[in-house]
């Protein structure tokens, strides 16, 4: 069988965490719902009033939420760049770059999983209000895809 580099681990860790990252940058725009102590759903945040902020209802955004998310798509991106020029580059540097954009997606996961508290926090909003499982699950997504892109390189070196 032929050696070839794109159906290797490494190269496959890369894209699934590519595409990891796709699906998280897509949850930005998802609604942010915000419940009431009885489960009854309250208000449902969009983007951008959940990052900036809306006038009409005096909600006050979270721009750390945001940050996250561009740096997950930021490091996801870079990550997917690397199975392509990696031959180009050296494997040195693509080993180091391969770390930074992972250590952009874990911070950017962190500051989605940040993105609730934070949230209910700037709003005023008292501990009787839970904010939806959303910006959680796809917080942890991003982390793992950091993960998977921390891992890549590693795997490269052992030759899976």
């Amino acid at each position: 069988m032929e050696n070839n580099k794109y159906v290797k681990l490494h190269s496959l860790l890369r894209m699934f965490a590519a595409l990891l990252v796709i699906a998280v940058f897509i949850s930005m725009f998802v609604s942010k719902m915000v419940f009431d102590e009885t489960g009854e759903a309250g208000r449902a945040y969009v983007f951008p009033g959940a990052f900036f902020g809306e006038d009409a209802t005096l909600t006050k955004g979270n721009v750390l939420g945001f940050v996250g998310y561009i740096l997950v798509l930021l490091g996801g991106l870079a990550g997917l760049a690397f199975v392509f020029i990696d031959e180009m580059i050296g494997k040195d540097l693509t080993k180091t770059l391969s770390f930074v954009a992972g250590g952009l997606i874990v911070f950017g996961g962190l500051a989605i999983l940040l993105f609730s508290p934070l949230f209910k926090a700037i709003n005023g909003l008292s501990n009787d209000y839970y904010t939806g499982a959303a910006p959680i699950v796809f917080g942890i997504l991003a982390v793992v895809a950091g993960a998977c892109n921390v891992a890549a390189p590693i795997l490269e070196d052992k030759g899976y």
